[in-house]
């Protein structure tokens, strides 16, 4: 009895068993899709006859459970089920078909154009054209309750274009240059340090008698002065040696094994503001953070995107909902660095402002930011598209299409002007020209600053009480709710100079005090600095977590709104400028000591451009996923942790190799200058009937290669000559 039992329970196994395989190979005959799809077919669309014969043969195809037939439906999406809104299916398995063509449509919209919110994944017959596909995604999903979509199929990668194939040639001379320089360099430190071994061991020629004599005897007196020799040849000696010198620091430039030595240094110098290291850090950090969430709950990436909404209300993603500020502090940065700099190299003129190297000072910011700028601008627009594939990737015009159109405002930093919602490119490259922007007008406060402080610091508070009442008039005009987003807000008002304007003009007052106070020891009331540290808590805190109530259900009044807006940055400024203040002065304590950490001196050189490249790690993966995934704070943790420990690698590629060369060879550029115009100046002022022309251009000259170091040689020739 046991056995029968026994034998009847493992044959109901196996049948069971069997009928689940079954499905397992065989969908469910009668879903949405299979039904819409049908529907479709069943009327005259305007489809071309190719494509409409052999849809039709997939549908019947499909009910003789053909295998083909029955893979192409598997690998589309099944739509209707579930509570979820990416319904992909699965990409490769539908183009393991060779007659078969992967389509997405994308059906509503977010506030983002780039990234789908509603994706569905069909395959069907490659013979359909973009068109066909269009006119039957249409019909299939009007069916199931979807409004217009935008429909592309990916069928094979794009050809490479002259202009991609010129970027890819430019680039492999890139890599073999950065190669060739770093072997040359190794090798020249190999010989300079076999050489210095030998004269530590030979240790210091003594000169005799003879020798003596013979010189003497040469006309090389051992007991004249040298300088009666000089000759227009050790002139011509000098220039030759320079411009040898320079090409050895070309490809030094571009050796790793003296930029990554520059970049890992953990020396800087003792008159910086150490405690802004780590300020950088934290802003960069506190970018990616909210990119990463902004991003994951828009694109492919998340399935339950309203697991971002439930999260807004708590404490931890405050600084999710207010990452926008971090923008803000690296204006204030930047106004706090420029101003403090300038001060300090005022200070070597006496204060004069048409003593300073002004044409340097836009030269240099332009050359340090543009190379890398403008090639990962580059890659982006012509490469990146080859890099990835998946069923949203944008694998025909790449991330940003229409930079191949408005390329030239980015390098002119106007794109944030003329910037709009559908003619993006790089959105987040607004910033660069906003910073740029303050640079350009930031000598006018400058050089008030020169002439009395107390009008500087007018000059300076009046772009900033002009920012605030711009904002406050616009947002009560407007009416901004909590969440004043979408294309109106951002392209119209937030990229924009003046709405940022408050951070960087307070930036530019407090670079001014730290110069001013900068190797003081200014001793200050205990109350005082307690008060201080309150107040500057105080403004941090309030930008970033006071919307905390209206995020869960607390009523903010209109007047709250348009106050928080317009002072919200502004205010976190000085909560930033207390801190750079205290910490410099002695009195930030356990914060000064984190925030000043020399660990921090790598990765604040690597803050621009691990902004450049973020946005990329960000997007391809979201772009590049397959299927959906479920978020929660663990799957979110690594996804952060992946998305930052990414972009500084990706930042430390882009500064070796573009970023830190740039420096170098403005450098350089500047010396070879030197060698080469300064004696034709000293010729001229020799010979020349107007002398005062002459000097006037060599004092110039001087002006402008005020930054380069001259070279031991050249060095030698100016005592000689002196």
């Amino acid at each position: 009895m046991e056995r029968n039992v026994y034998f009847i329970g493992k044959l109901l196994f196996i049948f069971v068993v069997s009928i689940n395989s079954t499905n397992a190979i065989d969908p469910k005959l009668s879903t949405p899709y299979e039904t819409a799809l049908k529907n479709a077919m069943s009327k005259r669309l305007r489809i071309t006859k190719v494509c409409s014969d052999q849809t039709k043969e997939l549908i019947a195809q499909k009910a003789q459970k053909t295998g083909w037939a029955v893979a192409m439906y598997r690998a589309t999406g099944d739509i209707g089920h579930g509570k979820g809104s990416r319904w992909i299916g699965d990409f490769d398995l539908c183009h393991t078909i060779k007659t078969a063509q992967y389509c997405s449509s994308i059906a509503g919209g977010g506030k983002s154009r780039r990234i789908p919110t509603t994706v569905f994944g069909t395959c069907l017959p490659i013979s359909c054209s973009a068109k066909d596909t269009q006119t039957i995604a249409n019909d299939v999903l009007r069916q199931l309750g979807f409004g217009a979509t935008t429909t592309k199929c990916k069928r094979t990668k794009p050809a490479y274009t002259a202009n991609d194939k010129l970027l890819i040639f430019w680039l492999k001379r890139l890599v073999g240059l950065i190669v060739v320089a770093t072997i040359v360099d190794i090798l020249q430190q190999f010989v300079v340090n076999q050489c210095r071994g030998r004269k530590s061991i030979g240790g210091s020629k003594t000169v005799t008698s003879a020798e003596q004599t013979s010189d003497a005897e040469n006309g090389n007196d051992v007991g004249e002065n040298p300088k009666r020799h000089t000759s227009i040849a050790n002139r011509i000696v000098t220039i030759t040696v320079q411009i040898v010198s320079f090409f050895f620091q070309f490809f030094r430039a571009f050796s790793l094994y003296t930029n990554i030595g520059k970049l890992s240094s953990l020396e800087s110098s003792s008159s910086s503001l150490h405690c802004v290291n780590g300020i950088r850090i934290f802003g960069t950090l506190w970018i990616v953070y909210g990119h990463t969430i902004a991003y994951a709950g828009e694109s492919l990436l998340a399935e339950n995107t309203s697991w971002f909404v439930e999260q807004q209300k708590t404490w931890n993603f405050q600084l999710a909902d207010t990452f926008l500020i971090a923008v803000d502090l690296f204006f204030f940065l930047s106004g706090v660095l420029i101003s403090y700099s300038f001060m300090l190299k005022i200070a070597k003129v006496n204060g004069v402002p048409w003593k300073y190297n002004w044409f340097m000072y836009y030269v240099h910011r332009f050359w340090r930011l543009t190379p890398a700028y403008m090639l990962l601008l580059a890659i982006s627009t012509n490469l990146s598209r080859y890099l990835g594939d998946g069923p949203v990737y944008p694998d025909v015009w790449g991330f940003d299409p229409n930079c191949r159109a408005t390329w030239k405002t980015h390098l002119m930093y106007t794109n944030n002007i003329h910037a709009r919602d559908i003619e993006s490119c790089l959105g987040y490259t607004w910033f660069l020209a906003a910073n740029m922007q303050f640079y350009w007008v930031s000598p006018i406060v400058l050089v008030a600053f020169c002439w009395k402080e107390a009008f500087g610091v007018l000059v300076a508070s009046v772009p900033i009480f002009a920012h605030i009442g711009y904002i406050a008039h616009t947002s009560t005009v407007q009416r901004w709710g909590i969440n004043a987003q979408g294309g109106d807000f951002t392209y119209g008002i937030y990229v924009k100079p003046w709405y940022h304007a408050g951070p960087h003009f307070c930036g530019l007052i407090v670079g001014y005090i730290m110069a001013k106070t900068n190797g003081r020891n200014i001793a200050f009331n205990r109350v005082f600095i307690i008060i201080g540290w309150i107040i500057g808590i105080a403004c941090i805190y309030w930008p970033v977590f006071g919307l905390h109530g209206a995020y869960n259900g607390h009523r903010m009044s209109q007047t709250m709104v348009n106050l928080y807006y317009s002072c919200h940055n502004t205010v976190f400024a000085i909560g930033l400028g207390w801190v750079i203040f205290a910490c410099q002065n002695g009195y930030g304590g356990v914060v000064n000591s984190f925030l000043s950490w020399r660990g921090f001196l790598p990765l604040g050189r690597l803050s621009y451009c691990a902004y450049l490249v973020h946005p990329f790690v960000i997007m391809y993966r979201g772009l590049s996923l397959r299927t959906p995934v479920y978020l929660n704070y663990t799957s979110f943790l690594y996804l952060l942790v992946g998305n930052t420990l990414l972009t500084f690698m990706g930042a430390a590629i882009l500064s070796l190799c573009m970023e830190i060369p740039s420096a170098a060879l403005e450098f350089n550029i500047r010396e070879i200058l030197g060698a080469i115009f300064s004696p034709i100046f000293r010729c001229l002022s020799a010979v020349s009937p107007l002398p005062h022309f002459t000097s006037y251009a060599k004092a110039r000259l001087s002006n402008l290669l005020m930054y380069s170091r001259s070279t031991v040689l050249w060095q030698r020739l100016k005592q000689q000559n002196a």
